[in-house]
């Protein structure tokens, strides 16, 4: 069929039906994430998951699911993007969905296309780079200021005040139906909840007393290394901080991963050549956009 076939259900229900394995995150295998598979002559052409957020959702108090395209498919033509359309909706309301996140790559242009017409709006675009270690890694270690790894209360208190102050560009703060005031708490939220896992290190450039810059780094792996957020205090901003923040990063992490990742909106320019300047390479840029399906109360 042109058309093709849409077949619907419990995530984990259709990829034992249909024996897909797909080597993507374990969120697939929760009850509240459902897939639609786009099939044409028998053949899978493409799988949308969609995935209730449940941090976000309870963090908003909006029922918030992600919406995304597993197999990047080329092959997805324009009536069978149409043919969806129904399905998506019908599937949306049946789950009462306040909002739906999506984020695809900027080259994929027809699933930008389609997500247009969709009513989905661009909040932002996601730029990741990473740094790859090897033999010709070499960084200052003459920096003015000591990079000290915390796990007192005391600095995440800090650190939450500051988060709060400075992220306004992301994809939270753009959207224009999300009370901006919980969009701030969303980052010092964030900062506690990374403090008490054992995977996430916590740094801090400090002149005492004040902290002058923060970074919360995520270990992916046993070879990767994400810096999840990094901020300067907003009084000491100007002085370079954030550069001399990740030299001391990558010093750090040099014996002890293969590579460093980070992301940041593509109009934090400041930021990127601060990157690309200390050796990171982009490797991908994402859409990132939103579907508000309910009237606001």
């Amino acid at each position: 069929m042109e058309n093709g076939e849409i077949i619907w259900g419990r995530a984990k229900d259709l990829y034992e039906k249909f024996n897909i394995n797909i080597k993507t995150s374990d969120l697939n295998l929760k009850q509240n994430s459902f897939a639609i598979l786009l099939q044409s002559n028998n053949k899978l052409l493409e799988i949308l998951e969609l995935t209730k957020l449940e941090w976000d959702s309870n963090h908003f108090d909006k029922n918030i699911w992600s919406m995304r395209f597993l197999l990047n498919s080329p092959s997805l033509t324009t009536p069978i993007l149409t043919n969806l359309e129904s399905t998506l909706e019908n599937l949306c309301l049946s789950l009462s969905i306040d909002c739906l996140f999506c984020r695809t790559e900027i080259s994929f242009h027809h699933l930008v296309h389609w997500l247009e017409n969709m009513k989905f709006n661009l909040m932002d675009t996601l730029v990741t780079m990473e740094y790859v270690f090897n033999n010709k890694s070499k960084h200052s270690s003459d920096n003015k200021h000591r990079l000290t790894l915390v796990n007192d209360s005391l600095y995440t208190n800090q650190i939450m005040q500051i988060a709060e102050q400075i992220y306004t560009t992301d994809r939270f703060h753009t959207d224009p139906h999300l009370n901006n005031i919980q969009c701030n708490k969303l980052y010092s939220c964030w900062v506690r909840n990374q403090s008490e896992k054992s995977d996430a290190d916590i740094f801090i450039l400090e002149k005492r007393p004040d902290i002058l810059a923060f970074a919360i780094c995520k270990h992916l792996n046993n070879e990767e290394v994400n810096i999840q957020l990094l901020g300067v205090e907003p009084k000491y901003q100007g002085k370079k901080l954030g550069k001399e923040l990740i030299q001391s990063l990558l010093i750090y992490y040099e014996k002890k991963v293969k590579k460093v990742t980070i992301g940041t909106q593509l109009t934090n320019i400041r930021a990127i050549k601060c990157y690309l300047s200390e050796g990171f390479k982009i490797v991908s840029s994402q859409h990132n956009f939103h579907k508000h399906l309910q009237k606001l109360n």
